[in-house]
């Protein structure tokens, strides 16, 4: 069930996927949302609180204009975590996404 996001010209701009999509697809899945989501939500607070302590101690060390960006290249960790545990896909706009992010690191590591 998706209901419609519409402007101010009450004009039909974007479907919504509602709850029950979602329920559905984590059904199919075998995942029960309300029973892991305490501890998913716990483990993500300690790895955000370790994040940003790891990236003030590097603040302290060493030059912002490098190090903020190393530490926004997390959706590199994270696609890679998807493609091995959602099993989504590797295209070829992607990868060439991530490899253009990888190189940018590498540069910044260099200068």
């Amino acid at each position: 069930m998706r209901r419609w996001l519409r402007n101010d010209r009450n004009r039909e701009v974007a479907r919504i996927p509602q709850l029950p999509d979602m329920k559905e697809r984590f059904v199919a899945e075998d995942i029960d949302p309300a029973s892991s989501a305490p501890l998913q939500g716990a483990t993500a607070a300690v790895l955000l609180l370790f994040g940003l302590v790891m990236l003030l101690a590097g603040l302290a060390r060493g030059e912002a204009s490098v190090l903020v960006p190393v530490a926004q290249l997390s959706f590199v960790v994270t696609a890679g975590l998807g493609f091995v545990f959602l099993r989504e896909t590797l295209t070829l706009r992607k990868g060439l996404g991530l490899a253009f992010a990888i190189a940018a690191l590498i540069c910044f590591a260099r200068s």
